[in-house]
């Protein structure tokens, strides 16, 4: 599936290949892999993390407020502030 992250200034990622996506919903933990079915929803301030396609990396940080949606296994996720892992201070 592919993933692509947009916060207010910056494309962090276009159309990335991945093997799953984590994030904090309004509902609590939601992990997204390839063939989930098709939905909207709101993100709740957490842990936002992805694994990439046919390796082990992948990328970990925090976003605040937001929504994703999936849609025949593209996820689309968009954060007023998303900060990865090696950004934090």
């Amino acid at each position: 599936m592919n993933l692509t992250i947009l916060t207010p200034d910056r494309t962090l990622a276009k159309k990335i290949a991945v093997s799953s996506v984590g994030l904090t919903g309004d509902e609590g933990a939601i992990e997204i892999l390839p063939g989930h079915m098709n939905m909207i929803g709101t993100i709740e301030p957490g842990i936002f993390s992805y694994q990439s396609a046919g390796s082990e990396k992948g990328a970990s940080g925090f976003i605040s407020t937001g929504f994703f949606e999936v849609f025949n296994d593209e996820v689309y996720v968009v954060g007023e502030v998303l900060e990865l892992r090696e950004e934090i201070d």
